[in-house]
């Protein structure tokens, strides 16, 4: 179970950063959300991509891993069933934020495996170019690299890679869980605020989808995985947090 958490600089220097709109965030381009698990796109830009949908922007949502680790001493649901569960959990998710109209894809790399050689990583932005190609995609959303999952790290670095070889590419990274750490951000600058009061009810349902992780659905592996109430309900009422972001090569954990 995830319980209380605390509020981090980037919290604490949120209230400074201007509000943004929709428009801001596309860049009025087709956009590609990046997302390291099933779920990352709920809770971290769920109202944008809806918004986003609303304003007729093509938006194609990609799941970097199979978030097959959750629960690792679950009998009921080994890795590979529970990667399936959460395939199902993010296409009914994304419906519900964009009526059906945004397409999910799955490049199906294991939980916290993501390659970390140089070799392997130019796979996977090799992978994703064809899918900026075929989709006309002009705008990258995805983890920030401030958020302390690896898979998330992984994420920020291999858009921020895709981003060096295609500069016409716009990139803009959203908080998780770099929200509750207090040794990233210290500045507003370079924040955005997107408000989603409008999408709230839209982004309330695909939060909800995502059963494996909202609800004690896994009832064998009391270590797994759970979001509590109170945490569910900081992503779904506090405003979203997008920083704009270039393709260079520092390190994900300099931020």
């Amino acid at each position: 179970m995830v319980t209380a958490f605390a509020q981090g600089t980037l919290l604490q220097a949120a209230p400074q950063a201007p509000w943004a709109k929709n428009d801001a965030l596309t860049e009025g381009k087709a956009v590609m959300v990046l997302a390291p698990h099933p779920d990352d796109e709920s809770l971290g830009c769920g109202g944008a991509l809806a918004a986003a949908i609303e304003s007729g922007q093509d938006v194609t949502v990609v799941a970097l891993t199979d978030g097959g680790g959750s629960h690792p001493k679950s009998k009921e649901y080994p890795a590979g069933k529970l990667a399936a569960l959460r395939e199902e959990e993010l296409k009914a998710a994304v419906t519900c934020l964009s009526s059906g109209k945004a397409r999910v894809m799955f490049l199906r790399y294991p939980d916290q495996g993501v390659p970390e050689t140089a070799h392997g990583r130019q796979e996977i932005v090799a992978r994703l170019a064809e899918i900026v190609e075929s989709r006309h995609i002009g705008t990258i959303w995805t983890t920030w690299k401030g958020d302390p999952h690896p898979d998330h790290k992984a994420a920020n670095d291999i858009a921020r890679m895709l981003v060096r070889q295609r500069p016409d590419l716009h990139l803009w990274s959203f908080p998780v869980w770099g929200r509750f750490v207090t040794t990233a951000l210290t500045s507003w600058r370079g924040m955005v605020r997107f408000d989603t009061t409008t999408y709230r009810q839209r982004k309330a349902a695909a939060i909800a989808a995502h059963r494996s992780q909202m609800t004690h659905l896994i009832t064998d592996d009391p270590d797994g995985f759970v979001m509590d109430r109170e945490m569910q309900l900081h992503f779904l009422e506090s405003p979203e947090y997008f920083l704009r972001e270039t393709g260079d090569e520092s390190p994900s954990t300099a931020i």
